[in-house]
């Protein structure tokens, strides 16, 4: 017992260095550093205000990648409302390449905006690159952890 228990001690410390060793992931921002979030404070969501369009964003991943971001910013001390009470509205999108062949598996960007609610003007996009499993299909996961890099990056929140 006490052996089993040594090794999945060394096995859990082994995963966390591997963790720590792993590239941090890359976040682009585009909009004033000194946005001052902290007058918005009810947050919704707008698709159709999204960039990107690739249809391998299909309903679920959205609803995944909407929930990551959800959670990050009610961790921050947002409350969430729908889209007619909110003040802030983000728009979660993914953008492609064109595939350049039938096996190849393009590279993807995933973008973040958060709106204005009122004017519906752009204040602040972050995005990064996200990965795909086959040549139409997203990594849910990867989008869900890119979502939250990018959450991490909002301009005084």
């Amino acid at each position: 017992m006490r052996g089993a228990l040594g090794i999945g001690a060394a096995a859990g410390v082994a995963a966390v260095c591997l963790a720590c060793l792993a590239p941090a992931r890359s976040v682009r921002t585009e909009g004033p550093e000194e946005m001052g979030l902290a007058r918005y404070r009810v947050f919704g969501f707008a698709p159709e205000l999204s960039a990107g369009g690739d249809p391998a964003f299909d309903p679920d991943a959205r609803q995944r990648a909407e929930r990551a971001l959800m959670d990050e910013l009610l961790s921050r001390g947002f409350s969430f409302a729908d889209r007619r009470s909110a003040d802030l509205l983000f728009a979660i999108g993914v953008s492609a390449p064109e595939v350049p062949g039938p096996d190849a598996v393009p590279e993807c960007r995933l973008v973040v905006d958060a709106n204005d609610a009122r004017t519906r003007e752009r204040l602040w996009r972050g995005s990064s690159a996200c990965r795909r499993r086959l040549p139409h299909r997203l990594d849910v996961a990867d989008l869900q952890e890119g979502v939250r890099a990018i959450a991490r990056e909002l301009p005084g929140a």
